[in-house]
């Protein structure tokens, strides 16, 4: 596995790919991220200790149902300027790729259907994975015993609770295509290790990339917990997401430096 916070090593690595390789990128914190210090690596646990204290019966698929809520409300950044162009190379080399995400097809109170939410999102920041795939018809992963199981549309497959391994091994079925190996662009060093298992059961040759520069982006909003709790009250209770800055204004954060690390 390739360790990098920098996009230096993602377009080395990519330079010399040639048709006989699929380029497989998850989206958040890899593509795209959160303007807010929740979805910073260094929150994930309070994230997850505040949905233990608050939903009696919190689980996997309540982490998923709030996640994805704060995903679709709140302002996305693109990680690198750049990575829209590498991505562009990589179609203009006729290399094969698509996006593997964890975001759920589950329908939440402000987007109906996340998937599409998610496709059109990505061309806003000039991401088009559909052209990799001009004929391949949208398809919903049904042999998954889950109500709501890994989708894919335009060039994006969405795992939802299901491994993303999985998911792949679902799609790269679908799709027919027989990549010689696979680069896997991903945040999380286990999602890219079960990947890993999902090609060696396929024997496909694998290359991990755990790429970590979203961690470097530094919001201006000190930590605070009690912002925090305001925040994800109200996105569970009204289904609004309050951005940083006026959660800390509200809750009478005023001092805004570079927040601690």
């Amino acid at each position: 596995m390739i360790v990098t916070d920098t996009i230096e090593d993602i377009k080395k690595t990519l330079d010399g790919v040639d048709t006989d390789t699929l380029v497989v990128f998850d989206c958040d914190d890899v593509l795209t991220t959160l303007n807010g210090q929740l979805w910073k690596r260094k929150n994930h646990k309070f994230f997850a200790d505040w949905c233990e204290r608050n939903f009696p019966d919190c689980s996997v698929h309540t982490l998923y149902e709030v996640a994805n809520s704060i995903l679709v409300l709140s302002e996305n950044l693109l990680v690198n300027e750049e990575m829209p162009k590498i991505v562009e190379g990589l179609y203009a080399k006729n290399v094969q790729a698509f996006v593997l995400t964890a975001l759920s097809i589950k329908p939440i109170a402000s987007v109906s259907d996340p998937l599409k939410w998610r496709v059109a999102t990505l061309k806003e920041f000039g991401y088009d994975f559909g052209k990799f795939w001009p004929s391949l018809a949208d398809k919903r992963f049904d042999g998954f015993a889950h109500d709501y199981p890994p989708a894919y549309s335009s060039g994006i497959v969405c795992s939802g609770e299901i491994p993303k391994g999985e998911s792949f091994t679902a799609f790269v079925k679908y799709s027919g295509i027989k990549p010689a190996r696979v680069i896997f662009i991903d945040d999380k060093d286990d999602t890219i290790e079960n990947v890993e298992m999902a090609c060696q059961a396929l024997a496909i040759e694998f290359v991990g990339i755990r790429y970590l520069e979203a961690d470097k982006i530094v919001s201006d909003v000190p930590f605070s917990e009690k912002m925090y709790d305001y925040q994800l009250a109200t996105v569970t209770r009204k289904n609004v997401w309050v951005p940083d800055s006026d959660a800390a204004r509200h809750c009478g954060i005023t001092t805004l430096e570079t927040s601690p690390t």
